[in-house]
Parts: C-alpha cells; sequence; structure tokens
C-alpha cells in the first residue's frame, strides 16, 4: 500500500487536522475519558496515559504490519479554541477505505464531525484510488447516522446482533459512498 501526504496537516475553515502522533496522547488522553463517547462503540476510555500513547505509536506507522492496509489517523484540532476535539481514521485497502470519527461530547452538534469527515473523504478520493467509503454505526447512535447520511453516505445493509458489549447486543448499520 503505498501512503501518500501521511504527514501533512489538513485544514478546513474551522480545522487543523493534525497526522495523529504519539506526542497527542497527553493532549487527548483527558478529553477520550468521557464515557458518552464509548456509549455505542466497543470500545473503552483509554486505561492510561502509557496505554494511549503505545497505541497512538503503533499508528504512526501509518501501515499494518503486512503493509495491506493504510491506517490514516488525524486528531481534530479546532483552530477557533485552540483545542483538540477528537479524531479522525480510515483504514485504506485496495479500492476501498473504512471511516470512523470521535469527538468530544462538547464539541457535538457544532459541525465539526461533518467538515472533518468531509476533508477526509476528498482526501480518500483524490489521494488513494478508492470507489468505495464504508462506515459501520450502531443502530441507537442517531447523530452518527445522521451524519453519514448528510455527508451522502446509503445505508446498505443492517446487522442484527452484530457485537456485544457493556451488556447488551448491538445492531449495525452499514453505509457506503461511492464515487459517483
Amino acid at each position: 500500500m503505498k501512503l501518500i501526504n501521511t504527514e501533512t496537516i489538513l485544514e478546513t475553515q474551522r480545522l487543523l487536522l493534525e497526522p495523529l502522533k504519539r506526542t497527542h496522547a497527553v493532549k487527548m488522553y483527558y478529553l477520550l475519558q468521557d464515557e458518552r463517547i464509548y456509549e455505542y462503540i466497543p470500545t473503552l476510555a483509554p486505561a492510561s496515559l502509557e496505554v494511549l500513547e503505545q497505541r497512538y505509536q503503533k499508528l504512526e506507522t501509518r501501515l499494518s504490519p503486512d503493509g495491506t492496509e493504510a491506517w490514516l489517523n488525524w486528531a481534530v484540532y479546532i483552530k477557533e479554541y485552540k483545542a483538540y476535539a477528537g479524531y479522525i481514521e480510515a483504514t485504506v485497502l485496495p479500492g476501498v477505505a473504512k471511516i470512523a470519527y470521535v469527538l468530544a461530547p462538547q464539541f457535538w452538534k457544532q459541525g465539526y464531525a461533518y467538515e472533518a469527515c468531509k476533508c477526509l473523504i476528498s482526501i480518500l478520493w483524490r489521494d488513494y484510488n478508492i470507489t468505495e467509503i464504508i462506515a459501520e454505526v450502531d443502530t441507537r447512535n442517531l447523530a452518527s447516522f445522521k451524519l453519514l447520511e448528510r455527508l451522502g453516505f446509503t445505508r446498505i445493509e443492517t446487522r442484527e446482533n452484530a457485537d456485544f458489549f457493556k451488556g447488551a447486543s448491538s445492531d449495525e448499520y452499514i453505509y457506503h459512498l461511492i464515487t459517483s
């Protein structure tokens, strides 16, 4: 997998998307402790700063160990507030990318996720020769699947009992966006 622009800071009107590095862990750790972030995803808040640093250091390689996937991750920085809001990511395989995003609750419903994802989608189309972008979202996460629909994604599947976490079964919607 050929990597393109992995160290370039991306910029939108209100945001800087900084390539995620180990050094971001100290800036993001407390932000990512809010339990509301994890209500609809099967992960928990980072157990410690050291654990988050190790994860980000692994992601800094930008490639899976076998080199078949590009791991593209950016810290989302809000210029006006001079503050980090969360992160966006894409796992790129030949022809397809899977995206995800996490923002802290104080930055929800202000258009930041939309703006960051719109920039990410543009980079994926332009630089990675993909034809499809996929996103998976818990069916209970109304804000997230509404964001995907606003971005132009189409729901193509519902997976019942896709996961079991935090004591409950989770169904998922699968969304995709294709080049026109």
